[in-house]
């Protein structure tokens, strides 16, 4: 794409944005302005699915392959079944990826095309939503990490790449947050308002309000948990499978149609997709179209290229396309993100040092955002949420870095790359302990405070009991019996109304947040065997017999010297018994036969 071309897009976008006020995407009909970002499209502006063919694309974080691929591959599906392709992208086009402004440049120039416009529909996603633009300093920056894309604007400062980024900042203010479909099915590019927001949503215009717009832009579904307690200290807080039900039933009041299966981005799989199996009444779909994965386990390419086909009244249907391994190598190649080949240890060595000056930059600009007294101050907290992410991204790039250098130094006299950037490991920890005391420790784990008390004594059959089990910072509770989840119990108590034989066993408790779990102690629960209605006097049982107690580790190992010992000590007792026995019997005998002199007259002998 040349500069002409370039310029072209962008005064293009930049004419449309002036001249209109959403730029007349599709499903904009359904809306009176570009401020209404919610959208509901009802039975009159449904889709005709005989004659139109609804094509859904998850994050692109600037894969440019994966991208017109997908494309590509959707509209010749159409073609061949004799329909209309629409594109539904779910956001975050930016970042992660190398090539973020070619992925713009191609999304917008379709925009561009009067033909095409109707035909397409982008839900903003955070790292859209995010990009941001500093007019006193003239920089680029982000509220989210990753962000490749603002990095690379304020790298390229030539005119038409800094008009680039602001025309994509005031377009994606005007993209709606989510679409609720007349058949039961609604996008976004996150989750949903969470349930402190429930009960002021009471109209179309409450469900446009802002916590609600951020919610859909930056909430988690947690794929196991039933309920998750609403954290607004930080923007991507979870959700639960009931918290999902529960807002379903809302918007279905509000909008009055039914709101059953939702289908969003945000969250990435190597696979390409993921079906949420725990939420099986109102159900979720996550999807990504990515053949270029760097920031998944087992990337930087993935094995599949998915989107999603719209199937009217049911989830829609993933199209997995294969992405042939060989030819993602050479890819990976020209991408230059990760090469497929080993890197010359001077290159390798060149790019640790880059690595660690650029972790060292972000730790330090982490600190001073860390810095702030006011964290009920919306923009304070929303500065330190940001300090966090680049604390975290900034301590990986710092280990892998090391990791190289460590690899390819060949010179023990040259610098290490850590000192040349400046870099101290004890600076990350007092960062660290820093954040975690600003967050009010809010990267610990759930601790238990009390722990659950088993019975005294053994329980009577069809009495009741109740476990019971207190922690701070806890969103979840699973009750176990014998390691086993005990259903629908999922509250900081258990309770059994009616104890049965089958009850008898180990009961616990796993506690949960987005930090982590931790297990309350095993408490036994056993059924006595007296029953209520019985008047037999149960029989003395012999008292049990004082077990012998173990012997001591030291003992046991010097048990042969200590035996020698004994049988040693034993005989010099002996001997020295023996001695006194004969010296006093000596005495006797002596004694005996002074006597008998005397008696016979005999002078004692004296020697003179």
């Amino acid at each position: 794409m040349n500069e002409q071309n370039v310029e072209e897009i962008v005064g293009g976008l930049e004419r449309l944005l002036k001249e209109k006020d959403h730029p007349g995407l599709l499903f904009d009909d359904c809306r009176a302005n570009s401020k209404q970002q919610v959208i509901q499209v009802d039975e009159e502006n449904a889709r005709d699915p005989k004659e139109e063919d609804v094509w859904f694309f998850g994050d692109i974080h600037g894969d440019l392959l994966g991208m017109k691929a997908a494309i590509k591959y959707a509209r010749e599906t159409s073609e061949q079944d004799g329909k209309e392709p629409l594109l539904v992208f779910l956001g975050d086009l930016t970042d992660r990826g190398p090539l973020d402004y070619l992925v713009l440049l191609e999304f917008y120039s379709m925009i561009l095309d009067e033909e095409q416009r109707n035909q397409i529909c982008v839900i903003a996603g955070n790292h859209d939503e995010c990009l941001k633009y500093n007019e006193e300093s003239g920089e680029f920056y982000a509220t989210v990490r990753p962000a490749e894309f603002s990095d690379w604007l304020n790298e390229h400062k030539e005119d038409v790449w800094q008009r680039l980024g602001k025309v994509t900042i005031k377009f994606f203010e005007r993209m709606p947050r989510a679409i609720f479909l007349p058949d039961g099915l609604f996008c976004a590019h996150a989750g949903v308002p969470h349930v402190d927001l429930h009960d002021g949503i009471d109209s179309l215009e409450k469900l446009n309000g802002k916590q609600c717009l951020e919610d859909f832009v930056w909430t988690r579904a947690h794929e196991r948990a039933p309920k998750k307690r609403p954290n607004r200290t930080t923007r991507g807080c979870s959700f639960g499978r009931k918290d999902f039900e529960a807002f379903c039933e809302v918007a279905a009041n509000v909008l009055g149609q039914p709101v059953e299966r939702m289908l969003r981005g945000h969250d990435h799989y190597l696979e390409g997709h993921k079906h949420y199996e725990k939420y099986d009444d109102k159900s979720i779909l996550t999807l990504n179209t990515r053949c270029w994965q760097p920031d998944i386990a087992g990337g930087p390419s993935a094995p599949y290229l998915c989107v999603a086909r719209w199937v009217q009244g049911a989830m829609p249907e993933v199209h997995r396309i294969k992405a042939p391994k060989d030819l993602m190598e050479k890819v990976a190649r020209n991408y230059g993100k990760d090469s497929a080949h080993e890197p010359t240890a001077e290159a390798a060595l060149a790019r640790a040092r880059e690595a660690l000056e650029a972790a060292a930059v972000a730790a330090r600009e982490a600190m001073e955002a860390a810095q702030v007294q006011d964290l009920a101050d919306e923009p304070a907290q929303e500065k330190l949420d940001t300090a966090i992410v680049a604390l975290k991204e900034a301590t990986e790039r710092l280990k892998k870095a090391a990791e190289q250098e460590e690899k390819y130094a060949a010179n023990p006299d040259q610098k290490t790359a850590a000192e040349e950037a400046g870099v101290d490991a004890r600076f990350f920890t007092i960062l660290r302990e820093t954040l975690v005391r600003l967050t009010k420790g809010e990267s610990k784990t759930p601790e238990i405070v009390t722990q659950p008390v088993q019975p005294e004594e053994p329980l009577m059959l069809d009495k009741s009991f109740t476990f019971n089990v207190t922690a701070d910072g806890a969103d979840t509770y699973q009750w176990k019996k014998d390691d086993e989840d005990i259903v629908d119990a999922n509250d900081s108590s258990y309770t059994i109304s009616s104890v049965a034989d089958s009850d008898v066993g180990s009961y616990s408790v796993v506690i949960g947040n987005d930090h982590g779990n931790v297990t309350s102690e095993l408490v036994e629960l056993n059924i006595s065997d007296t029953t209520t209605d019985t008047e037999d006097e149960p029989e003395d049982e012999p008292e049990d017999e004082p077990e012998d107690e173990p012997e001591s580790p030291w003992l046991q190992k010097n048990k042969p010297v200590l035996f020698i010992a004994s049988l040693i000590t034993i005989g010099i007792l002996s001997l020295v018994l023996m001695r006194s026995c004969n010296s006093e019997q000596s005495n006797l005998e002596g004694t005996g036969q002074d006597e008998n002199n005397a008696s016979q007259g005999t002078p004692k002998k004296t020697e003179g």
